[in-house]
């Protein structure tokens, strides 16, 4: 609850710290383990965000391009499972 703008700048500080948190999941060497806290612990965690912010203030705004979403926090996820999985050459 509150205004547009603090319900906005709520969702992009937990977006970015969602963002910081999964970097910190390289330390861990076993790939396996490292997907299945990407999946179950990382992915989820914008579930309550999803549930109780309207999606006006979770959608990235062009006039906002500092705004993190949703959208963020997904490509990182995804970018990161792709690193465990191929034994990170996928950014080449």
């Amino acid at each position: 609850m509150g205004s547009s703008q603090y319900v906005r700048a709520y969702v992009r500080e937990k977006c970015g710290t969602i963002c910081h948190d999964v970097k910190k999941m390289q330390v861990c060497a076993d790939p396996i383990i490292r997907v299945n806290l990407l999946k179950i612990c990382m992915n989820t965690r914008m579930a309550f965000l999803s549930r109780n912010v309207t999606l006006e203030h979770m959608a990235a705004s062009s006039k906002d391009p500092a705004h993190k979403s949703l959208v963020h926090v997904d490509q990182k996820i995804v970018n990161e499972v792709l690193s465990t999985a191929t034994g990170d050459t996928a950014k080449n």
